[in-house]
């Protein structure tokens, strides 16, 4: 059976790397179940309640958000969860897989509650409403609540079978230099350039379909020594972009090429951590001066 999720770039890289799973359900009562992948039968992006990155989260959603992952959002930015279709192909007798709907009526949910839920994806917080005008929104507007199936245990990056990147013309298959970086850079991920990226693919085998290794650097404090991150092969490690020493005490099996790698091509990757830094700024204004974000060349 045919099964889509929708992300964001920066998360799909991630994915085609680690596989799918984050995720969480709430229920009617407002207590929360964590680690469920959520997936759709339907493969249109609206009706689902995806995030588009047009706003920034609100105290109330900050509040809800530190609930979900225990800790507080570092910031009130979220991504747009409609730039990447990633389709998975499973059994609808998958154990761990399970409609929406069917999951809600086996808790004994409310009869409306899970329409309610389908409801929300375009109406904010439904539940706010007066009585007759949420009885009459039930009535009257077309929800995609049954189209959502909740996955119970992780999805292997080896279980997406296309990745797609919703372009003005529609979703096309995704490559990342002519539909991801400039994404990928805006959600503070600085990548060198292609031929660069090209030099590094044989040193690190990636045994996922769409998985292609990656260096990037990404900055969560200014004041860090400059590190890139190279990903592939389901891992992540950061590299001393100077001296090309694993960083955080990290390894990697490839430990001799990839410092040397690290060091050829330092001045490339110190460029990337200024670029980063400058991404940081525009997450964390206040940390120091805002700077413009920067658009890269096409």
């Amino acid at each position: 059976m045919k099964f889509y999720h929708f992300t964001s770039v920066s998360y799909a890289e991630t994915i085609l790397s680690k596989g799918i799973s984050r995720g969480h359900v709430k229920h009617g009562d407002g207590s929360i179940r964590n680690s469920v992948v959520w997936l759709t039968t339907d493969p249109d992006a609206d009706g689902h309640g995806l995030t588009t990155g047009d706003k920034t989260l609100t105290a109330r959603d900050m509040e809800y958000l530190t609930r979900v992952e225990g800790v507080a959002p570092k910031n009130g930015i979220i991504m747009n969860k409609t730039r990447v279709r990633l389709t998975v192909e499973m059994s609808a007798d998958t154990a761990t897989l399970m409609p929406f709907v069917e999951y809600y009526a086996r808790r004994g949910e409310k009869p409306d509650e899970a329409k309610l839920m389908g409801l929300s994806a375009y109406i904010e917080n439904p539940w706010r409403l007066p009585l007759t005008r949420r009885r009459q929104l039930l009535k009257t507007t077309t929800t995609k609540e049954g189209t959502w199936w909740l996955s119970f245990a992780p999805i292997s990056a080896s279980e997406i079978a296309r990745v797609e990147f919703n372009g003005p013309d529609g979703f096309v298959d995704y490559d990342f230099e002519a539909h991801g970086r400039q994404h990928f850079h805006d959600a503070g991920f600085v990548v060198p350039n292609a031929a660069t990226l090209q030099s590094l693919r044989p040193l690190v085998p990636c045994d996922h379909p769409f998985e292609k290794a990656k260096a990037f650097t990404f900055c969560l404090d200014p004041k860090h020594d400059p590190h890139v991150v190279i990903r592939g092969g389901g891992q992540d490690c950061a590299f001393d972009v100077a001296t090309g020493a694993p960083a955080f005490g990290m390894s990697h099996p490839n430990s001799e090429a990839l410092p040397k790698w690290v060091r050829d091509h330092s001045a490339e990757l110190l460029d990337c951590w200024a670029r980063a830094v400058d991404v940081y700024y525009t997450y964390y204004p206040t940390a120091g001066t805002p700077r413009t974000p920067i658009r890269l060349n096409p």
